[in-house]
């Protein structure tokens, strides 16, 4: 995020500029601040009032309870330790407060291999070691809000895509979001309502959003989604709506999705495409992995069992494992660029102008199932795994040409689906699971807890297999996992 460096015109943030923050500001509160292993901003707070104390607290952290899931015995006890780069003031409290992300240490000092975030850092560190290249990513945050009916005055329900208020209800609370991300120097690419707008109920409605980011570190992508969920939450609160993140809000009805563009890059070079406008190498094995790797994926992306009844309802939810160009049914797609240079397009839009044409600079490949209730973190470290394994794998050209679907061609038959249950894709993890644990990427114990967890939800998946014999349990279901 770097808040506090692009406001002081400085590239490192140091333990004397945030004390001077603090006091020029007169901040009240210090947060640490971390990602959990549901994907939520956490946070221990402290008094600012005693600015020694503080200084104490910068300067040798905290120590706190373990707080993952699936740690060993001798983690119970950790070192909770700010990041100074990653400081920024918290937009919605009362009395002043600075919020820090941190890192958790074990007993002895070394960095805690089974925090979602250090997994990620680890998976990229072999990545970029291994191949040479890095990789950037950009998510698509989608949300629902779910407000009274009567605050809808045109009742416009279902059509709703690109919609402008009047007709768009939460176009203002969006805006507000959207500032406040600028605010918090969170780089967003666009924002606007979805496709979905449905009777949510007899008093409710419930409204489709979406904010599309641009490309950053991968790292740093992973916070930009966690963040900017908290903020649309708290900025919801204010507005007295609830929203949420849920691949379901009604069962038959359009889901939400979290997509990830991801770029690939050689030293500052974007080679998703060769120099003669071509997908590159690189990138058909870049998607062949992700491919290979996507019913296992699911473990991370869709941890829920109505994750799942997204993928049934069939509703621009990507189940079948393939790939194309601009076909949104495909489960990687290669949005579209600017690759046609004897396209015109400005000085038709605008006669009389100059037409500049610029090759695409960033374009980028997309990765489609997930949906918001995934690990972002594990995703994102997961896909980096996948990826890394696509260049590694000798046959994977010949699966990523296997898969691939014209831009408006009907999916093929025959076509592998992903897991559709919690039990379809804990035994999908347990097949590759010594992919993501070699070189403990992923250390066994998260891996466990990960498939521990979805096979807790067996009674749910039966639900959700028999939709039609089970039309009262399936709402009940979608309200129980609304907020998870």
């Amino acid at each position: 995020m770097n808040f506090l460096a692009q406001n002081f015109g400085k590239r490192d943030v140091y333990k004397g500029d945030i004390l001077d923050y603090i006091e020029n500001n007169k901040i009240k509160i210090l947060n640490f601040c971390y990602t959990g292993s549901d994907s939520k901003l956490k946070q221990l707070s402290f008094p600012a009032t005693d600015m020694s104390y503080i200084d104490s607290v910068l300067s040798l952290g905290e120590r706190t309870a373990g707080v993952f899931p699936g740690a060993k015995e001798e983690s119970a006890d950790l070192y909770i330790i700010p990041r100074y780069r990653d400081a920024f003031p918290d937009p919605f409290t009362t009395i002043p407060a600075l919020n820090i992300l941190c890192s958790f240490f074990d007993k002895d000092g070394n960095s805690l291999d089974i925090m979602p975030e250090n997994i990620l850092k680890n998976a990229i560190s072999r990545f970029e070691k291994e191949t040479g290249l890095t990789l950037r990513a950009a998510g698509e945050l989608e949300y629902f809000v779910i407000y009274p009916n009567t605050y809808d005055l045109f009742n416009t329900h279902k059509k709703h895509y690109h919609d402008s208020s009047p007709f768009a209800v939460w176009e203002d609370m969006r805006n507000e979001i959207l500032d406040t991300l600028a605010f918090l120097k969170i780089p967003v690419k666009y924002a606007h309502t979805e496709s979905g707008k449905i009777k949510y109920n007899d008093n409710f409605s419930a409204e489709q959003h979406e904010i599309e980011f641009l490309p950053v570190p991968i790292c740093e992508a992973a916070e930009n989604v966690i963040i900017s969920k908290w903020v649309v939450c708290s900025i919801a609160k204010k507005y007295g709506v609830s929203t949420t993140f849920a691949p379901v809000a009604k069962y038959g009805e359009t889901g939400t999705g979290l997509h990830f563009h991801l770029e690939l890059l050689q030293g500052k070079k974007n080679i998703v495409f060769d120099a003669n406008g071509q997908l590159s190498i690189e990138s058909q094995k870049m998607i062949g992995g992700m491919l290979k790797f996507a019913p296992s994926l699911a473990a991370f992306g869709n941890p829920i069992p109505i994750s799942y009844l997204r993928f049934m309802s069939k509703k621009d939810a990507p189940s079948a494992i393939c790939w194309g160009e601009r076909n949104r049914k495909a489960l990687v797609r290669i949005p579209l660029g600017w690759q046609d240079t004897e396209n015109k397009m400005m000085s038709v839009a605008n006669p009389g102008s100059e037409n500049i044409f610029l090759p695409d600079a960033s374009p980028t490949i997309e990765f489609r199932p997930a949906d918001g209730t995934a690990a972002v973190q594990l995703l994102l470290a997961g896909l980096v795994v996948a990826i890394e394994n696509g260049f590694k794998d000798d046959s994977i050209l010949d699966i990523t040409k296997k898969l691939y679907v014209a831009e408006k061609e009907t999916l093929k038959e025959g076509l592998e689906i992903l897991p559709l249950s919690c039990e379809e894709s804990a035994e999908a993890l347990k097949k590759d699971r010594t992919y993501y644990e070699k070189d403990r990427i992923f250390p066994p114990e998260l891996i466990d807890n990960v498939i521990k967890d979805l096979l807790a939800f067996k009674e749910e998946d039966a639900i959700i297999h028999a939709p039609e014999k089970n039309k009262e349990k399936i709402p009940q279901l979608v309200e129980k996992y609304l907020h998870y």
